[in-house]
């Protein structure tokens, strides 16, 4: 296959976004919520920054 600059990069690598999410999960980074048919996503450690920041 040769690569095509106007295809989007999942038409490329339609697996690598998901094995990449995938392993951060894995790794803690990331933690999974299922909500209905969808996955979400959550960063904890962003979700804590931005909870810890003082109102102004």
């Amino acid at each position: 296959m040769s690569f095509d600059s106007k295809r989007p990069y999942n038409d490329l690598h339609p697996l690598l976004p998901s094995v990449e999410i995938k392993t951060l999960v894995g790794l803690g980074l990331l933690e999974e919520v299922k909500a209905g048919r969808e996955n979400l996503y959550i960063y904890p450690a962003l979700l804590i920054l931005l909870s810890d920041r003082s109102t102004p």
